[in-house]
């Protein structure tokens, strides 16, 4: 009677040894399943697409959204967006995010995203959320932004029926200077004119047809980090029969 106890003591250990070993087996194999990608895309909403470039351009501030389409088997736990010393996180495919332009210098960047995974194929694993995948795409990114100003700027209007804008800029901008733009919008058109010359402070608009419309000039820096920045505005009305704006020259 005591042999068959000891037996069957005997026969019980060498039976949960078996089963431990053998989930154990599994186990380490599926902690080494490797994959290339768990994604099929990550998309950005929000920033300008160079696609002749194959970059990505922010020129102000604005709400940014990053979707991600993950593989068929894999669920998106969580998600990082990093850009510069900015960092977002999200859980899921979505990551909505605001990005302040006055946080980050002008400049080249490089915007990430960190993709953290599991599986959600319906194995004992991904039930129970062993299987875990990390993925890191990036882009590259420009930070084009401009500051804006409502400074009027004084102009008049020419024997010729063409408006003249004048402004002013100080004098210690002149080394680092590359060029003026000279701006024109009117409802969804927009021309920009360019001059190089630093000591150039006045525009004579050949082209205006008298529709009215708004005049803005901005200076740009050699050095890209250095953000460009408007020196004023000044704002037409269409058909405008007074010959002179009244802000200081």
């Amino acid at each position: 009677m005591r042999k068959s106890v000891v037996y069957l003591f005997v026969s019980v250990f060498f039976l949960f040894t078996s089963c431990e070993y053998q989930l154990g087996e599994n186990f380490v194999e599926m902690e080494n399943h490797q994959v290339d990608s768990v994604t099929t895309s990550v998309d950005f909403y929000g920033f300008i697409h160079d696609l002749e470039n194959e970059i990505y351009v922010v020129k102000h501030s604005g709400n940014v959204v990053c979707e991600i389409y993950p593989l068929p088997g894999f669920e998106v736990e969580k998600q990082i967006i990093r850009l510069g010393e900015l960092e977002w996180e999200s859980d899921g495919i979505r990551c909505d995010f605001v990005l302040d332009v006055d946080r980050i210098p002008n400049g080249s960047y490089e915007l990430s995203c960190e993709i953290f995974a599991r599986t959600n194929s319906g194995t004992v694993a991904g039930q129970v959320g062993t299987e875990h995948y990390v993925e890191k795409r990036s882009w590259p990114l420009k930070v084009d932004a401009r500051n804006g100003s409502d400074k009027l700027l004084p102009y008049e209007i020419n024997e010729e029926g063409h408006p003249v804008i004048f402004w002013e800029v100080d004098e210690s901008e002149r080394n680092g200077f590359d060029y003026y733009t000279i701006e024109y919008s009117i409802e969804n058109y927009t021309y920009i004119r360019r001059s190089y010359d630093f000591d150039q402070r006045s525009f004579v608009d050949e082209k205006y047809t008298g529709g009215g419309g708004t005049y803005e000039v901005y200076i740009y820096f050699k050095d890209e980090t250095h953000r460009p920045y408007s020196l004023g505005k000044a704002v037409l009305v269409a058909n405008m029969s007074n010959l002179e704006n009244t802000p200081e020259k």
